[in-house]
């Protein structure tokens, strides 16, 4: 499966629905110009739904990492849900 990101707003957040392998190339990159995006756009409550994620590598991770930082200087929050087990296994 392709790795996906569907975009909706609710409650004053938005949510990111993160699907399929979330690893290291265009799917990072994706997700890093998106993120870029909405905090240009002065979004910066930021959910993200990894149930659907198939996997996710090292790479990725940093990614988290950095996007939580990002938001977090640019004065928001970022939360993560739906992390299935092969996913909190890392």
């Amino acid at each position: 499966m392709s790795f996906q990101i569907s975009q909706r707003e609710q409650g004053g957040a938005v949510v990111l629905e993160l699907s399929g392998r979330f690893v290291l190339g265009e799917p990072v990159e994706k997700f890093r110009a998106l993120l870029e995006e909405l905090i240009r756009a002065g979004k910066v409550h930021i959910a993200l739904d990894l149930r659907n994620v198939d996997y996710i590598d090292s790479s990725a991770l940093g990614c988290l990492v950095m996007a939580h930082t990002k938001i977090t200087r640019a004065g928001g929050a970022m939360s993560m849900f739906g992390l299935n087990e092969k996913g909190l296994e890392l």
